[in-house]
């Protein structure tokens, strides 16, 4: 993986609270008020969830169907992808500091 998108980010942090699937993740940035933060869309999103499975930085751990509603993929961050957003987010935060 290149680099970490702010999206990419939000994602990793969100996965270390518990597993979840993409639309969870959504309506948690809704509730965070995240999404004013981070531009998310549908599409960026779900792009965003692949490319870190992709990269090895999150991993699906279940699919899940409720009802007549499409499966859903819960994903949960990996070791790796952990220690990516530990890292990126100590980087964010030595150049914020004056």
């Amino acid at each position: 993986m290149r680099t970490l998108t702010a999206l990419g980010l939000t994602v990793l942090r969100l996965l270390t609270d518990r597993p979840q699937h993409a639309y969870e993740l959504r309506q948690r940035m809704r509730e965070q008020g995240l999404d004013q933060i981070v531009k998310v869309t549908h599409g960026a999103l779900y792009n965003t969830v692949d490319t870190l499975a992709k990269a090895g930085l999150i991993e699906p751990v279940e699919t899940i169907r409720n009802g007549r509603r499409p499966e859903r993929t819960v994903y949960s961050i990996t070791t790796p992808g952990r220690e990516l957003a530990r890292e990126r987010l100590r980087e964010l935060l030595v150049t914020l500091t004056p």
